[in-house]
């Protein structure tokens, strides 16, 4: 049954990051465009247990 919830979990966010994608393309050329230096930038967060992973994101500041 685990198996099944992480294979669903991961078809969702696959199908949400492809309805996303058009709007997230958009708001990077707009922020590319409005100001100077890279769009993106990324931190390193602390997930759970303890565990450090590298997030991503979109400059709209």
């Amino acid at each position: 049954m685990k198996g099944h919830k992480r294979a669903f979990d991961l078809v969702i966010a696959a199908s949400m990051l492809v309805a996303t994608s058009p709007v997230l393309l958009v708001a990077l050329l707009a922020v590319k465009a409005s100001s100077p230096g890279p769009a993106l930038f990324s931190q390193i967060r602390v997930g759970q247990g303890g565990v450090l992973f590298r997030c991503h994101k979109l400059r709209t500041m």
